[in-house]
């Protein structure tokens, strides 16, 4: 009779394939929220560094008047 492989057959194994797509599910999870967390500080950095570009654009132009 053929052996079924598809799925986990002995109890170490079963418990073997639950821990992995416990692992893949939390994995899955923090990335997608580290993702969100990295978009939202990227929108952030993004206006702050618009910030600091106008700063500087600012401070070379005085320069240039100052020269």
């Amino acid at each position: 009779m053929p052996v079924d492989r598809t799925g986990p057959t002995k109890h170490k194994d079963y418990r073997n394939f639950l821990y992995n797509k416990f692992l893949k599910i939390l994995v899955a999870t923090y990335s997608g929220a580290l993702i969100q967390l990295l978009l939202s500080t990227n929108k952030v950095l993004k206006r702050l560094g618009f910030i600091v570009k106008k700063i500087n654009i600012e401070k070379s132009l005085f320069d240039l008047i100052k020269f």
